[in-house]
């Protein structure tokens, strides 16, 4: 209940209000999510990268599928963490472990581009791509 109040506050633009209530949804992993969002974006709080990756961390260790993905681009991209491209592959693979479909595509044109370090590898491209 307290994530759907805040998710309400949220689309009509009252993000102190929203994140007010997400913090109160103790243990919601969507909450933890959508609180990473406003401090990714700078929605009701100051804007801090490293912030929204601390809470998507904790999403992500409740198992939230799409903060993975948005962890494992973080540190692909260096935005809020150190660059750590073997870490970005790992984290996209535990996110399509966890079911994000999106994640399996970024590791397919990882593969397809030879990107983060690894080689060109149209077969394992493909099998990513399968999977999205």
């Amino acid at each position: 209940a307290l994530f759907e109040l805040g998710e309400g506050l949220y689309a009509a633009y009252e993000y102190k209000r929203a994140i007010y209530w997400w913090r109160r949804a103790t243990g919601d992993a969507v909450a933890m999510y959508w609180i990473g969002v406003c401090y990714s974006c700078g929605f009701g709080v100051k804007e801090d990268k490293t912030k929204a990756v601390e809470w998507w961390e904790r999403a992500s260790g409740c198992g939230f599928a799409y903060a993975t993905y948005r962890l494992a681009w973080c540190h692909e991209n260096g935005c809020g963490v150190e660059k750590n491209e073997t870490k970005a592959i790992e984290l996209y693979l535990k996110s399509v472990e966890l079911g994000e479909k999106g994640a399996a595509y970024e590791l397919g044109i990882i593969y397809h581009c030879g990107w983060c370090g690894v080689a060109v590898n149209k077969t394992e491209a493909l099998k990513w791509y399968r999977v999205a």
